[in-house]
């Protein structure tokens, strides 16, 4: 499909420009924010305000493209004994880029990894964002923002808050910033993570996750630490995300188990990364995160 629209838009002289379209593309009754340049197809969800597409236009690959996890009827025909069943996890959030988790002070790697961490995890009070622009920016970039204003938990009990997310897309350069402002009359103490489900394709034991120079498998659930620097490497392409503000960074696969043939089979869908940081935000101040992601073929 992704080849079939660039083929279209160079057929109208359109190949090389940068474009917004707002188009209801999964039918839930909500415009879809679409974003083009020549190297980048972006698509953002008002529903969650994250990132649902991100593709390499020249490879036709969806770096967005993992699947929301369901418990299907026969998974109950697996062996009470096989170790497999605790893969068998059922996704209650859309997989997505840069979404938005508001963790317990305790929250652990594997508690994340298992879902329970996800289950814990306060997300805000209303899943649709308000669109607040929609615009060129510049000569050379094309760019989305989104807010909300929602209630989260901390150590004193429910905070209000006002989210505002910026993406920027110029060439193969996302810029992403996020604002989170402390609209209640306590300092807010809570622990934010922003998420990243990143497709892995079909070859994933070639792939891996780099954190300032330290490369291991994708495939391996890890707390790595604070860092400013986070690549994904892959067959034929690489993922670039360089943090003006450090951060823990988690990462595990996001794996599950399905029958063919009579067979059953783990895969894995691809990789969750995690990016945390311990947020104390004073009344009517505000905590910023900035990110670049590069993608690079």
């Amino acid at each position: 499909m992704l080849r079939a629209e660039s083929t279209a838009l160079a057929a109208l002289g359109a190949g090389d420009r940068l474009i917004i379209e707002r188009a209801d593309l999964d039918g839930d009754g909500t415009d879809e924010i679409l974003l083009y340049t020549p190297d980048i197809a972006l698509v953002v969800a008002p529903y969650g305000g994250s990132v649902i597409e991100l593709s390499l236009v020249a490879q036709a690959r969806n770096l967005a493209d993992v699947l929301v996890r369901v418990r299907e009827p026969y998974h109950e025909e697996l062996p009470a004994g096989d170790p497999r069943r605790a893969l068998l996890g059922e996704d209650t959030f859309p997989r997505a880029l840069f979404r938005d988790r508001f963790l317990a002070p305790d929250a652990r790697l594997r508690g994340a990894a298992s879902a329970t961490e996800e289950e814990r995890a306060t997300g805000l009070t209303d899943p649709l964002w308000e669109v607040v622009a929609v615009e060129r920016h510049g000569s050379d970039a094309v760019r989305a923002i989104l807010r909300q204003d929602g209630v989260v938990a901390d150590a004193r009990g429910d905070a209000r808050i006002r989210v505002e997310k910026r993406y920027t897309l110029r060439g193969r350069v996302l810029s992403y910033r996020e604002e989170i402002a402390n609209r209640s009359r306590e300092v807010l103490r809570v622990r934010h993570a922003v998420v990243l489900d990143l497709f892995l394709g079909p070859d994933v034991a070639a792939c891996g996750v780099v954190l300032d120079d330290d490369r291991v498998d994708a495939t391996e659930t890890l707390d790595r630490g604070t860092g400013e620097i986070v690549r994904l490497e892959g067959p034929g392409y690489a993922v670039g995300l360089n943090l003006l503000q450090p951060a823990r960074v988690w990462h595990f696969p996001v794996r599950t188990v399905y029958r063919a043939l009579g067979e059953w089979h783990t895969v894995v869908q691809g990789l969750s990364l995690w990016l945390i940081r311990d947020l104390a935000i004073e009344p009517g101040r505000k905590a910023r995160f900035d990110a670049k992601v590069k993608v690079e073929t």
